[in-house]
């Protein structure tokens, strides 16, 4: 028997509903876009007001988030307004419409189920970012940040010094139990000769030389990296197969550079060519809005 018009139509609402994207499936993507933990780390970013599962098919996306485009929000009856300033940013004892901040409707954007994201320094410090949209209007090369952004990594280097003739089944060992991987990349490690010294004391039972006297033998030094969940398995694999009554080790918290080096906030570059500073601002007037800028020094000189 035919369906219902009427039925059909709310099913097809429905699956329409079931199948839309919600809030943070887009603070997903522009999380992979901008990763909000490169964001400075006074700044307030990623979702600032709704829930996660709250529907987020249609968007506002804007520099500010005035009472102007607050209302423009509520007359479209969007799903979330992606802002670049954060609209909370300093600690919020209410939300109401006294609140600090550029809008006063905060509560209405509330009720109407708006949601409320802010990127700021994290879109700055971004790979194709704020930073670099705008230093790509002149002609540059060796582009840098000005700041690398850098934070503690999952990983560290372990450094472990063994006799000669062991190197091999020790490498062995700790690659079994998780060291040495770096990208596609297995059994990763790096060998450094030397000589190393030790004194054994009465109560030692030194495997090479004797108790009580200076010992100077050939060692090598071994490195290898080692993720942080694997860190207590590659110890004890450490201890396990390395001969000397109490090895010689250190372990090393490693810190990981974004995007290769490329992830920071600001950019450097060097023009490829002498330009004058007017040059340079009429080439960034092609790509921003200038009318409210102010320059500070002479537009005159050549810079490089």
């Amino acid at each position: 028997m035919p369906e219902p018009r009427a039925a059909g139509r709310r099913n097809r609402q429905a699956a329409a509903r079931s199948t839309a994207p919600r809030v943070g499936d887009v603070v997903a993507a522009l999380d992979e876009i901008a990763p909000f933990a490169h964001a400075a780390d006074w700044d307030n970013v990623s979702l600032l007001a709704g829930r996660s599962d709250w529907p987020g098919a249609s968007w506002l996306v804007t520099l500010d988030l005035t009472d102007a485009v607050a209302r423009e929000a509520l007359r479209r009856e969007v799903d979330g307004v992606v802002a670049y300033h954060p609209p909370i940013f300093k600690g919020v004892r209410k939300l109401t419409d006294a609140a600090d901040g550029p809008t006063s409707l905060l509560p209405d954007l509330l009720a109407q189920r708006i949601a409320i994201v802010a990127t700021h320094t994290a879109f700055d410090a971004a790979v194709g970012g704020t930073n670099d949209l705008l230093l790509a209007a002149f002609d540059v090369e060796d582009v840098r940040p000005l700041e690398t952004s850098a934070a503690q990594g999952r990983s560290f280097k372990l450094v472990v010094f063994t006799p000669p003739a062991e190197v091999e089944p020790l490498r062995a060992a700790l690659s079994a139990a998780g060291a040495g991987v770096i990208g596609e990349y297995d059994q990763c490690s790096y060998e450094l000769s030397g000589r190393g010294t030790f004194r054994a004391s009465p109560r030692a039972n030194p495997v090479i030389g004797r108790r009580g006297r200076l010992e100077v033998v050939d060692e090598v030094r071994l490195e290898m990296v080692v993720p942080a969940d694997r860190l207590d398995a590659v110890v004890r694999a450490l201890y396990a197969t390395h001969s000397y009554e109490e090895p010689a080790f250190d372990v090393y918290p490693l810190h990981e550079l974004h995007g290769r080096g490329r992830v920071g906030m600001g950019r450097v570059g060097a023009l490829r060519r002498p330009t004058s500073g007017s040059a340079l601002m009429r080439a960034l007037g092609r790509v921003a809005d200038l009318s409210a800028a102010s320059v500070v020094g002479e537009l005159r000189r050549s810079f490089t």
